[in-house]
């Protein structure tokens, strides 16, 4: 049948295993999704944290003020600023809370399951390996270019003969009872066809498949280079994470410090209420971002296995 037959087994399997690769590449995206609302919600308790610990602050500072008022050693004006202050912190945090519930509604819809998040999940990964061609979508898209090709070289077999081997016996399988006797000897006949003319359909249908064949090789070729790229893009996220991290742990003393020295000088006069709240929202703003930074490393980490082809799942530990 000039090769179509066997093109066509060729195609079929490719697509079969295009299809395979393709679960996987979902699979994994998912994964993905799953990683970045998972460490999110931990970045969300901790600002949320965060802000209840600024919440006691300023109601203990509201409190300390209300007394001073009531004897003359402080103004309307700095109660006034601390009584706003809290009040905004008092949103933040219904504002937390709801982003949380958002995200914990995220996981359960991406997971198929109610889940609450608990900490100490983290990734094994090798950050500098440098190939990313076993990615899934990459492997599903290479079986796709095998089928395309088999697919344009079935097309093009009606141009080739078919050869066809007949005898008598094969119609009657191996009961040869009914066929024995001089009148009904085995005839074995050989039939060739070939098309000569065919208005150019054959070509035209070949053309279209090879056309095919090429854009999909075309795609493949640029989604690997993009693969690397984003790879290698990867990679440096993770190093920049690292190092927004180191950042992050210096920020939380010295805002640390800064705070209570500039809460001795308020409490005693020295400074006005506009450096004191300043201080305290660098504060626990500070200790937000470094726990928002601990937890996007990992989520770097799930990036990076996901450029490289592995499993993100079987990557946790």
């Amino acid at each position: 049948d000039g090769g179509k037959r066997e093109a066509l087994e060729d195609a079929y399997e490719a697509t079969l295993k295009s299809s395979q690769f393709l679960l996987h590449a979902t699979a994994n995206d998912l994964a993905l999704q799953v990683s970045y609302v998972y460490y999110n919600h931990f970045s969300l308790q901790s600002s949320l944290e965060a802000l209840e610990q600024k919440k006691e602050q300023l109601q203990a500072e509201l409190y300390r003020l209300e007394r001073f008022l009531s004897v003359g050693s402080t103004t309307q004006d700095a109660l006034l600023r601390i009584q706003a202050s809290l009040e905004q912190t008092k949103v933040e945090v219904l504002q937390t809370q709801e982003a949380m519930t958002k995200n914990l509604n995220t996981l359960e819809y991406l997971t198929a399951q109610s889940i609450v998040p608990t900490k100490g999940s983290i990734f094994r990964v090798d950050e500098n390996q440098k190939s990313s061609t076993e990615r899934y979508d990459i492997l599903a898209l290479e079986q796709s270019v095998l089928s395309a090709k088999a697919n344009a070289q079935s097309a093009k077999a009606p141009n080739r003969p078919t050869i066809t081997i007949e005898d008598t016996y094969s119609r009657y399988g191996d009961d040869y009872a009914d066929i024995l006797g001089i009148d009904n000897q085995n005839t074995l006949s050989l039939n060739v066809q070939w098309k000569i003319f065919d208005f150019g359909s054959t070509s035209s249908a070949y053309e279209a498949s090879y056309k095919n064949y090429l854009s999909k090789s075309s795609e493949l070729a640029y989604t690997k280079q993009k693969a690397f790229a984003s790879l290698k893009n990867a990679q440096n996220s993770y190093k920049t994470s690292l190092a927004k991290i180191e950042s992050a742990k210096l920020r939380v003393k010295a805002s640390d410090a800064t705070y209570e020295l500039v809460k001795k000088k308020f409490q005693n006069g020295i400074v006005d209420n506009v450096a004191y709240l300043d201080a305290l929202s660098e504060k626990y703003s500070a200790i937000a971002a470094l726990s928002t930074a601990q937890n996007d490393i990992e989520y770097q980490k799930a990036i990076i296995l996901y450029e490289m082809g592995k499993e993100i799942k079987g990557a946790i530990q």
